[in-house]
């Protein structure tokens, strides 16, 4: 039970995908009924419980409470009145739902949440053309939740994409890309958000593709066979698969079922299909896991075309697994076209039992890639192969390992398309560079000998360690080529000579100058 005022009278509920909407109709003496909407937008704090905002002509309210008294607490966060349902989402960031609110003169009120139910005014923003409502997405694949501004008629739509801060930017976007009762769903399964949103008077349902940085492919018309007021998306059946119920001008709703394409449980290793273009550099590319049980490492082994592509890392960075794993090591090998990634959650003290739980879509790590200029326009398949080596190392296969046992997976790969790039003019013919000067080494080599092996680990990490001699030549003992010399060097090497990881970079193997400027000496 909600008693703001004024006294509700009447009330009725219904589903939006996995949002739960509730009309009031409420008496005020002297003056027709009023109705307000409400709409389920929790947890607003941080308890966890359900909560509810209330919009309507005499404001904004929100109301929440907690499992054994819900909703039992309530307050007016604006008298101004408001139009259509708010956006409730985090605006900024800071884990705490906001609220984005459309004001009857086409502004948009933004209100920062506190997480106890208080909010404060962060001001009013405005869309390309005055606005009837708002839906919140993550439109441009920063994290941070945007605003795409709906408005009347067949005024032109736009986006305002969140910078953290409670300040946006404005994208104008195609006409018909937005309509009232416009909805952001990622509908053709790439990720991104899309929109779809039906024709005022018409039997049309605009689709538009979402781009990724906050704009929209131009529309695409899907008719139907009668007019379309609204609709609404969820999961009708329960099967997992998105389906989609239109209500028509009369009021009669027809659902439409999607078929699940949703991969069965399993212990899976898998990669998505990805469009790239010719000379593309920094292509970031998840590896993904499916797992039935908790895993506590894993070896996953992905191959390619080595005329595709050059894979410049791969590590748990940016996952959410990120702080929780001991160890990791990724052995490229660019000219096989392989990397083995391998990977132990709780290897060290205090071992507090971390694993990664049973479920699906986990983000194993995040693989860079350059796509070669020459790459062959097409697709190429690539991803999880079992019995490859890298670097002519040990042969190994894609493994999940739980409770101590090794367990097989099932292995999905992807389709990389390869766009032309676009064309452009022949740069100016160029001298060639002056010839490098400078002391000729090995990086790696720290005893000067000519092989790198054990005594050269030795060596450098008792000398970082105040134990032992410098090398003659601190250039060769920077392993990791990054113009410091420090503990993290010997732990390269001792990774590359005993854990299969990669390289050091140039010179090696051949004596050769040093490619990158830096302060090191060398007096070989």
């Amino acid at each position: 039970t909600v008693e703001l005022p004024p006294t509700i009278t009447q009330l009725a509920q219904s589903v939006s995908g996995d949002r739960l909407d509730l009309a009031a109709t409420a008496e005020v003496a002297g003056v027709e009924p009023l109705t307000y909407e409400w709409s389920q937008a929790g947890p607003l704090l941080a308890g966890g419980d359900i909560d509810l905002i209330a919009t309507g002509p005499l404001g904004l309210f929100v109301a929440w409470g907690s499992s054994s008294s819900p909703l039992s607490q309530q307050v007016q966060l604006d008298s101004a009145e408001v139009v259509g349902t708010p956006a409730a989402a985090d605006l900024d960031g800071d884990d705490v739902i906001d609220l984005a609110a459309v004001q009857t003169d086409g502004t948009i009120l933004i209100l920062a949440g506190s997480g106890d139910g208080n909010f404060t005014s962060a001001g009013t923003i405005s869309g390309y053309s005055a606005a009837v409502s708002v839906v919140a997405g993550n439109l441009d694949g920063d994290g941070l939740r945007d605003l795409l501004v709906i408005p009347g008629g067949f005024d032109t739509p736009s986006t305002l994409l969140s910078d953290g801060d409670m300040n946006f930017s404005l994208r104008v976007v195609f006409n018909g890309v937005a309509y009232p009762g416009a909805q952001l769903v990622d509908w053709d399964g790439d990720g991104m958000l899309d929109c779809l949103a039906p024709v005022p008077g018409s039997s049309t349902l605009n689709f538009s593709a979402g781009i990724g940085d906050g704009n929209f492919a131009q529309p695409i018309a899907l008719s139907h066979s009668v007019a379309i007021r609204s609709l609404s998306l969820g999961d009708a059946d329960g099967d997992g698969a998105l389906d989609i119920a239109l209500e028509s001008a009369t009021g009669a709703w027809e659902i439409t079922r999607a078929e699940p394409i949703n991969l069965p449980p399993a212990n899976r290793i898998r990669v998505p299909d990805l469009t790239v273009t010719q000379g593309d550099i920094d292509v970031s590319i998840p590896i993904l896991a499916d797992c039935e049980t908790d895993i506590e490492a894993w070896t996953a082994v992905i191959i390619w075309e080595p005329s595709l592509m050059t894979m410049t890392s791969l590590s748990a960075t940016g996952t959410a697994l990120e702080s929780v794993i001991d160890f990791q090591v990724a052995n490229i090998d660019d000219d096989d076209g392989v990397v083995i990634y391998a990977v132990i959650i709780d290897m060290l003290p205090p071992f507090d039992g971390e694993v990664l739980v049973s479920g699906t879509g986990h983000e194993l790590g995040f693989a860079t890639c350059n796509i070669q200029n020459s790459a062959t326009e097409g697709a190429h398949v690539y991803g999880p192969a079992n019995g490859y080596s890298a670097n002519n190392g040990s042969i190994f296969d894609n493994i999940f390992v739980s409770a101590g046992t090794s367990i097989n997976t099932e292995l999905v790969t992807g389709i990389i398309t390869v766009d032309a790039a676009p064309a452009t003019e022949d740069p100016p013919p160029t001298e060639d560079p002056p010839p490098t000067e400078g002391p000729v080494f090995i990086r790696g080599d720290v005893n000067g000998d000519g092989i790198i092996d054990l005594t050269d680990g030795s060596q450098l990490q008792l000398w970082v360690t105040g134990a032992g001699v410098m090398p003659s030549c601190l250039d060769a003992a920077d392993v990791n080529d990054d113009g410091i010399v420090n503990l993290s060097d010997p732990i390269e090497l001792f990774d590359f000579l005993y854990q299969g990881s990669n390289p050091p970079p140039a010179p090696y193997p051949d004596a050769g100058p040093d490619p990158t400027a830096d302060g090191l000496d060398c007096n070989q």
